[in-house]
């Protein structure tokens, strides 16, 4: 009996407990939805597939209102501030989009308005695709619309002809529907990566190209597509994820950004000094600029780097030492310095470098030399090259001092420079300064695991570095920058008389070299206790920078 006046009393404690919510409850949101119905408007949005475009416009007696957009699961898809009487906004829904119920809500505490459509997924694309989603402001009606084809394994979005404006730029607009029939179309590589290519037309006398896409086409939080823009000027190829989580909303400020424009210009190399210009001579140069919703901004991002071709035909001289050819960047001083990822391509007749930030390129021609060369012939060759491209330095400006031993800060430097590695947050070894030249380059390798240092906090910078030390580095860096090489075995090493001598910890990274072909030791020993030198280091990163 006592169990069942204790049940009954809770039920109607619970009883109680709703009634009370309820009637505190209502009158509150009745009170809401007429305030709502005499303030807030809100037009009905009719059903939507991935990639489309979403209008979100109504009436308010309000002087601003906030729109937000929730998705099926009721996170927060898109939220922007507009201003009252009349609004109107739109976004794009991404590719991505989860497919159910969407809801759009407007207008500011209890005064609001609700609307919901539904979002399906985009049937894929079939061999090829035209239709709107296109945007000339020059362009005549009737002109023909943009096509997506499939050919030899590649996806193209053509664009068709456009005049250049007054300044002699030519204006493309590219939605999201264009786009995302490319994606349905592209194969994805090995890495699971699709990329489509979008072709600009071309126009004799026009300085440039503008491209303006949908944002969240390069914005996404992981790489599973890219875009490559290709121009007169020079190809651009745009990782999906270029932008890291935050950057947009900082550039656009309150309200998420639509639209993001690239900007591919040829240029003259004003504003150099002499020598500078001399040595572009008439190259190309090319500037390359972003903006977010029309508004100019210094986009860098040292984890999606952008990959860059410029046509270019060298010359008689350059054919015979093709490996000079590099790149500069210029900054808006009109200084400049190497872009050590700059090389010919003579399959694609194209020099091709990577950048995380952009500015002004020039393409050059540079043939550093040292005069203390003779004594190591073997590495000449790799020293000089190196050097050309940036990735080097001597111990002058005419000595490089190939016999003598390379410090541990300044392999890590060469390593890091070389493979192009970036980490947030580096974290710093005691001993190693915030001052040091070589700082933020031991810091990566320490955040990406291809140092430990020597213990107790410390990496002992200014020490020579071992053989073995060096070429385990070499190959957890290679793992770090997504490029592992292939597991070595105890047979590697077998042609090396002194191959007991390697330590314990270095043997997998020692024979991993030997068999990618990096390391071939010299003659019948591999030496891994010996300090390495400025000219061995020099043919190893040769080596790496080839591979």
């Amino acid at each position: 009996m006592e169990r069942w006046k204790s049940h009954m009393r809770r039920h109607i404690h619970r009883v109680f407990i709703q009634l009370l919510v309820i009637v505190m409850v209502l009158p509150a949101l009745s009170a809401g939805a007429s305030a709502a119905d005499a303030t807030v408007t809100l037009n009905p949005i009719a059903n939507k597939q991935t990639g489309d475009r979403v209008v979100i416009a109504g009436t308010t007696a309000l002087q601003e209102v906030t729109v937000k957009v929730l998705r099926p699961n009721e996170t927060l898809l898109y939220v922007n501030v507009l201003q009252g009487p009349a609004f109107s906004d739109a976004f794009i829904l991404p590719a991505a989009a989860a497919e159910g119920t969407y809801t759009v809500i407007v207008g500011r505490e209890q005064d609001t308005a609700v609307q919901s459509f539904h979002v399906a997924k985009r049937p894929a694309a079939t061999q090829s695709w035209s239709g709107g989603g296109y945007n000339n402001s020059s362009a005549q009606s009737g002109m023909e619309k943009p096509e997506v084809v499939r050919m030899d394994g590649k996806v193209k979005v053509v664009i068709p002809s456009v005049k250049a404006n007054e300044a002699g730029m030519m204006n493309v607009q590219v939605d999201a529907a264009v786009l995302q029939a490319g994606l349905d179309l592209a194969a994805p590589d090995s890495k699971g990566v699709r990329t489509i290519e979008v072709q600009l037309p071309e126009e004799q006398g026009a300085k440039g190209h503008v491209i303006t896409l949908p944002a969240e086409f390069i914005a996404a939080a992981s790489l599973a597509h890219r875009i490559q823009v290709s121009t007169s000027e020079g190809t651009v190829t745009l990782p999906g994820n270029m932008f890291r989580s935050g950057d947009l909303e900082r550039y656009a400020g309150s309200a998420l950004p639509l639209q993001i424009s690239l900007s591919i210009r040829k240029m003259n190399p004003v504003g150099l000094t002499a020598s500078p210009a001399a040595e572009i001579g008439n190259r190309p140069v090319i500037s390359l600029a972003m903006s977010v919703d029309g508004r100019d901004i210094p986009w860098n991002n040292p984890f999606a780097p952008v990959t860059v071709s410029i046509p270019y035909q060298p010359s008689a001289v350059e054919l015979q030492a093709v490996e000079h050819i590099t790149v500069w960047h210029i900054d808006s001083n009109g200084h400049t310095r190497p872009v050590t990822s700059g090389k010919y391509n003579p399959e694609h007749g194209a020099v091709q470098f990577r950048v995380t930030h952009f500015s002004s390129f020039a393409v050059v021609f540079v043939q550093k030399t040292f005069a203390d060369l003779a004594s190591s012939p073997w590495a000449a060759k790799a020293i000089e090259v190196m050097a050309s491209k940036g990735v080097i330095n001597g111990m002058s400006s005419t000595a490089y001092h190939p016999k003598e031993a390379i410090t541990r800060a300044d392999f890590i430097q060469l390593l890091v420079t070389t493979l192009g590695l970036a980490a947030d947050a580096p974290k710093p070894f005691a001993d190693v300064p915030s001052t040091a030249y070589y700082y933020e380059a031991v810091g990566i390798a320490r955040t990406l695991g291809i140092t430990t240092g020597t213990g107790s906090n410390a990496f002992k910078p200014k020490e020579f570095i071992t053989r073995q030390e060096m070429m385990t580095l070499i190959f957890r860096a290679m793992d770090a920058a997504d490029k592992p090489l292939a597991a070595g075995m105890e047979q590697d090493l077998s042609a090396f008389g002194d191959s007991a001598e390697i330590a314990p910890y270095a043997r997998d990274s020692v024979a991993a070299l030997v068999k990618s072909g990096l390391v071939q030791g010299t003659g019948e020993a591999i030496h891994p206790l010996a300090n390495a030198t400025r000219a061995e280091t020099a043919v190893l990163i040769y080596r790496l920078y080839n591979k």
